[in-house]
């Protein structure tokens, strides 16, 4: 509700670009009973005349794979400019050591569907170069997703850094 007024109050103010910025976007309102979706469709109906774009800033791929049959719905109304997911390596092997829940080809064929039916979304993500024990053939297997057909419209890459509080090399790296 809170998140709904501000946006309200942002169309009435003449505010043109909202920008939902959370660690998981996937994951907004699932402690509350309801989900991204939800709250979206809520803020693509809402009564206002004149232009407006919303960008959703970081979905985790695991949830972009769960609600993106719901989200293809609010994606129709045209009001998402941009859709960001970091899928972090194009490895499953890099994946499963840093605890994710989903598969490089999973995350690609969901950008891969919004690619086709939304050409107008644009496509963010982060790739993670340089974790502990990654290989020529897992730096290979991230720099194919690059390729067509998937057009991604901006890419941040970061090199891997030890963080005492993730999961992803916890206890890989000790410098």
């Amino acid at each position: 509700d809170k998140i709904l007024s501000e946006f309200e109050s942002g169309l009435r103010m003449g505010y043109s670009w909202f920008y939902l910025v959370n660690t998981d976007l996937g994951a907004q309102g699932t402690d509350l009973g309801y989900t991204l979706p939800d709250l979206l469709e809520k803020m693509v109906k809402v009564k206002h005349v004149g232009n407006y774009s919303i960008v959703l800033d970081n979905i985790n791929p695991f949830f972009l794979k769960r609600q993106l049959p719901d989200l293809e719905e609010i994606l129709a109304y045209g009001r998402i400019a941009a859709l960001g997911s970091a899928v972090q390596s194009g490895s499953n092997r890099i994946l499963q050591l840093v605890g994710r829940m989903h598969s490089a080809e999973q995350w690609k064929e969901c950008f891969l569907r919004v690619n086709r039916k939304f050409t107008n979304i644009r496509l963010q993500t982060h790739f993670m170069v340089g974790f502990p024990t990654e290989t020529d053939e897992d730096f290979a297997a991230t720099l194919k997703h690059l390729d067509y057909p998937l057009l991604l419209d901006d890419i941040k890459i970061f090199k891997f850094s030890k963080r005492p509080t993730a999961y992803a090399g916890a206890d890989i790296r000790k410098d």
